[in-house]
């Protein structure tokens, strides 16, 4: 086993690694914190210990969620001003509805509303502040800015304080120039949807085949000019990495230009189409970075706490430190095991919900369209909680056996919703982890606590994870 022991040299700290990974913070005459002397379970004794048990998930825990939503998302229109390559709407994916250039039914969006509305102003909600973030999508959803106007007008009739709207808006930054006093008026956060320079962003383009790379860069300049602090606080870019660019080159590219560190987003390779495997791989596949390696000092100062291996540190201090606490109950009687649900799919609605241009309900807009929860019609919101959670372990049952001989059960990251033939017997997890593959995800983060002096305590100071 592993003991961490911290000391003090000459004023300052020092981390001696004797072999554990169980971390926990104690308090020493009210000014120091210091990692505890404490013995742990092997990676052996995780399983024999139970210290992780697998449940199953209730109607209750689907309704409690609805009260509670922080998140609520419209696929504002399936139309859009651009055709880009990878697009999860495109010729790779299979598992998204038909785009017919349709548009949302306000009406119905504000059935969903008002049933959401009041299930946060019911006895169910506990949330200390009802503040929840709408956030519009498309296609491009500036190609229906009047459905976007007539909701952001309709929640702020509400008429009481029970719930705080804010707004986000997904966009590719074609008509940002035009709409962009609209959306600053309202407080709109605002992610743009930008992979780099122009010989990175070739991908992105309109019909024709044309870049769509000095229309976006031109707003973006003017509104980063003429806005500057609307720009700094409420403007933000996504970028997908792939064959044309890479992470270094990404962020080099947004700090000089923009001042400014992206979302670096990953093509998921869930719904792909089987006859397109191999061309995806090769377009998934992370141009070489040959360029200055001084670059990996700029991004881990810039970066700091979500450098790449301080990131993956926050995730297994966040399992394995023995201060995460996943409930109130849990805060107050400590259990010796925490009851899990088989992979690290979220519960439904505990994110968020989103409605489709085809009134279906989904958990996210990440998942496939097949697996819609509900339905919205024009006068109610068709949900059943207790199929909800039927369909869901149905889900579990087909690789539960896995998850209990899965040395990653504590720390997965899998959502089932990407895993081939969920709900099938022959559903097989790609991320199930060894024994041997978990040591070395142990191995990892010991050497990055070693080697990095006060991270722990910054990760536990200045981080919240909700």
């Amino acid at each position: 086993m592993i003991t961490y022991v911290c000391d003090e040299v000459a004023g300052n700290k020092l981390i001696r690694i004797q072999k554990d990974y169980r971390l926990e913070l104690c308090s020493q005459q009210n000014r120091n914190f210091v990692i505890k002397r404490m013995t742990a379970y092997s990676s052996d004794q995780i399983k024999l210990n139970k210290t992780y048990k697998l449940g199953y998930l209730t109607p209750e825990t689907v309704e409690n969620q609805l009260s509670n939503i922080r998140h609520i998302g419209f696929e504002v229109t399936d139309a859009c001003n651009l055709k880009c390559t990878y697009c999860t709407y495109g010729k790779f994916y299979t598992d998204y509805d038909i785009r017919s250039d349709k548009k949302i039914d306000v009406r119905k969006a504000i059935v969903l509303l008002d049933f959401l509305v009041g299930k946060i102003r019911s006895y169910a909600n506990y949330s200390y502040r009802n503040e929840v973030l709408i956030t519009f999508y498309g296609g491009e959803p500036l190609m229906n800015m009047n459905f976007i106007k007539q909701i952001v007008a309709y929640v702020q009739c509400y008429g009481d304080e029970s719930v705080n709207f804010r707004f986000g808006i997904t966009t590719n930054g074609i008509y940002l120039k035009k709409y962009i006093e609209y959306l600053m008026d309202n407080k709109f956060l605002i992610t743009v949807s930008l992979d780099g320079a122009r010989k990175h962003d070739k991908h992105r383009k309109y019909k024709n085949g044309k870049s769509s790379y000095d229309a976006v860069y031109y707003n973006l300049k003017f509104i980063q000019q003429k806005y500057n602090a609307y720009f700094i606080e409420n403007i933000r870019f996504n970028s997908v990495i792939h064959n044309l660019n890479n992470k270094e080159e990404i962020f080099d590219y947004f700090q000089n230009e923009f001042d400014k560190i992206p979302r670096f987003s990953l093509l998921t390779p869930a719904g792909v189409n089987p006859r397109l495997k191999q061309q995806f791989e090769d377009l998934r596949k992370p141009k070489p970075f040959t360029g200055d390696t001084c670059i990996y000092d700029q991004m881990r100062i810039k970066m700091d706490l979500n450098y790449d291996d301080f990131s993956v540190l926050q995730d297994f201090i966040f399992h394995f430190s023995g201060n995460t606490f996943y409930s109130y109950n849990d805060l107050l009687a400590r259990k010796t095991y925490s009851t899990l649900l088989p992979s690290a799919t979220c519960i439904p609605f505990s994110r968020r919900i989103f409605m489709t241009v085809n009134n279906k309900i989904l958990p996210c807009e990440r998942i496939g369209q097949q697996y819609s929860l509900g339905v919205v019609t024009d006068s109610h919101v068709d949900l059943d909680c207790k199929d909800i959670a039927d369909r869901y372990n149905k889900m579990y049952d087909s690789i539960q056996q896995q998850c209990e001989n899965c040395y990653g059960l504590g720390s997965c990251s899998q959502c089932m919703f990407n895993i081939d033939n969920i709900g099938e017997k022959n559903a097989i997890c790609q991320n199930w982890v060894s024994r041997d593959r978990f040591q070395g995800y142990i191995n990892v983060n010991i050497k990055t606590l070693r080697d990095s002096f006060g991270v722990y305590g910054r990760i536990l100071k200045e981080l919240i994870i909700i």
